[in-house]
């Protein structure tokens, strides 16, 4: 893996790794039953939920999956603040409740309305472009929020 030669620890590879083994599964699928519903008309919904376990999974064992990545990206110093174990818990549960909804939406829209491959593209972008700009801005506005509350606490 190209992450671990540049040095990034498996902590920061979560998804990386849930991803190759859902693609192994997948590829396991389709060769049993390359006609299946499931590999021609599902594979992208499916795929976010297994995002979505993977990061709700994270969550419920206390290891938030983006605290690796984040590590890679702070002082050593920082990781260990309540600060920003709560940003990254948040953070975390922003991008599960996405891939939840894409994923649940996705296979909604391909059961109700097959026809409808727009929606599903408009859900699919949304469900990463926002929290994608969550994941930018949230940091600093914790870190704002922490500032305002410290000098309201001095006063």
């Amino acid at each position: 893996m190209r992450g671990r030669r540049a040095g990034l620890g498996w902590d920061a590879l979560v998804i990386e790794g849930s991803a190759v083994l859902f693609f192994a599964a997948s590829t396991a699928a389709a060769a049993a039953a390359p006609d299946s519903a499931l590999v021609t008309e599902y594979g992208q919904p499916l795929s976010s939920l297994w995002l979505a376990a993977t990061a709700w999974g994270s969550l419920a064992v206390g290891r938030p999956f983006t605290l690796g990545i984040a590590r890679s990206q702070v002082p050593e110093h920082l990781w260990r603040s309540p600060l920003f174990l709560r940003v990254n818990r948040h953070i975390t549960a922003v991008w599960a409740a996405a891939f939840t909804l894409s994923g649940a939406g996705g296979a909604l829209l391909r059961h109700y309305r097959p026809e409808a491959g727009t929606a599903r593209t408009v859900l699919t972008v949304a469900s990463f472009v926002l929290p994608i700009v969550f994941t930018v801005r949230y940091p600093e506005i914790a870190r704002a929020r922490r500032a305002g509350a410290g000098e309201k606490a001095a006063d």
